[in-house]
């Protein structure tokens, strides 16, 4: 007898990432900036001594505590995960019911739509404003429907870039408290944009907020991610998720990367700096051909593309090793880059040019 496969589960696509074979990538939204060498060998030597034979602290209190202070919140209202997406999943599945109403903005992260598939929730869109704002008066219309549990979104926003602003989205978050929705807020990129309402969790019973390491902080490869809310939301994830769902060495390196001085503030500035120049240089070969425009308004670590050549540009890029993000057939995200990457994707827009754009 076959194994029966939930046509839910059937009917979805894999997410398929590119593969780390290009000469420059700038498709995932990852930092250019490695760790400094001091911290590097704090690590080496930390890794020492592990215990390496026993489970991981299931509560990451260590590495909790130091988020926490980070955040200005208590460590009882921080639990960390194996990233903000397993996080994500673990909201998904404590808070709502197989069928209950997920709301989105479209477009938004796209493991949103993964995670309400994946646990048989029903996926309601939510329009973007042309500026690529949430829409928010169309969705509290929708959500006053009454079948919604969950509002998630980005801010700012992956893949538009754009970010609301603190009152326009904590208002939004009351009108949800009042219809008994969770807001799970993803501030994965609000280290670019500084807006954000982790200092206000606690006048909010129904806000999560997500949080990681892996854009401004540059530890992608560890896989470390938080949540932060009250108490008793926190107790229901740490209920909820997988007891040891934090490795031992991605708590002390995270932890550590946290308490190491000046380097969150030196990386952030010089993405910052990376970003800027990357727009320029898109903007200059936007300015020299048609069929292409950089929007603006982007408060993350990327820059958005917009045309009707954007999937030839794509195709373009990809034949001269060059990773950058398709997102629907008129938009490629690309992230910034370290100052070398830029030469390159420089060089390979002059060579487009050249070569009959």
């Amino acid at each position: 007898m076959a194994v029966r496969i939930p046509p839910r589960v059937e009917a979805m696509d894999p997410y398929v990432p590119q593969p780390d074979t290009f000469r420059v990538k700038l498709d995932a939204n990852e930092s250019f900036v490695r760790l400094p060498l001091g911290l590097r060998l704090r690590l080496a030597f930390k890794t020492l001594s592990l215990p390496y034979n026993r489970y991981p602290d299931p509560d990451a209190v260590a590495l909790c505590g130091r988020a926490a202070s980070c955040f200005g919140v208590e460590p009882a209202c921080v639990v960390a995960g194996n990233g903000s997406d397993e996080l994500l999943g673990v909201a998904f599945s404590a808070f709502a019911d197989p069928g209950d109403g997920v709301l989105v903005f479209e477009p938004d992260f796209s493991m949103y739509r993964f995670y309400a598939h994946l646990y048989g929730l029903t996926l309601v869109n939510s329009p973007r404003m042309e500026d690529g704002l949430p829409d928010f008066e169309a969705a509290k219309a929708r959500i006053a429907q009454g079948d919604i549990r969950i509002a998630v979104f980005s801010n700012p926003c992956n893949p538009t870039g754009s970010g609301a602003e603190e009152a326009v989205v904590e208002e939004f978050i009351r009108f949800c408290e009042k219809h008994g929705v969770l807001v799970i807020l993803d501030e994965v990129y609000m280290d670019f944009f500084r807006r954000p309402l982790l200092g206000r969790i606690r006048e909010h019973e129904n806000l999560c907020v997500l949080k990681s390491t892996s854009k401004a902080m540059g530890l992608a490869g560890l896989r470390v991610g938080f949540v932060v809310a009250r108490e008793e939301l926190i107790r229901l994830f740490k209920t909820v998720k997988s007891p040891f769902n934090c490795n031992s060495f991605s708590q002390m390196a995270a932890a550590e990367m946290l308490a190491y001085p000046g380097y969150r503030d030196r990386a952030l500035g010089r993405i910052l700096k990376q970003t800027d120049r990357l727009r320029q240089i898109l903007a200059e070969f936007c300015a020299r051909t048609e069929g292409l425009a950089v929007l603006d308004g982007s408060q993350t670590n990327f820059v958005l593309a917009e045309g009707e050549k954007a999937a030839q540009l794509h195709r373009r890029l990809l034949d001269k090793s060059i990773a950058v993000r398709k997102v629907g057939p008129t938009r490629l995200r690309i992230t910034a880059g370290s100052p070398r990457d830029h030469r390159i994707l420089e060089k390979a827009l002059e060579d487009i040019l050249k070569e009959g754009w």
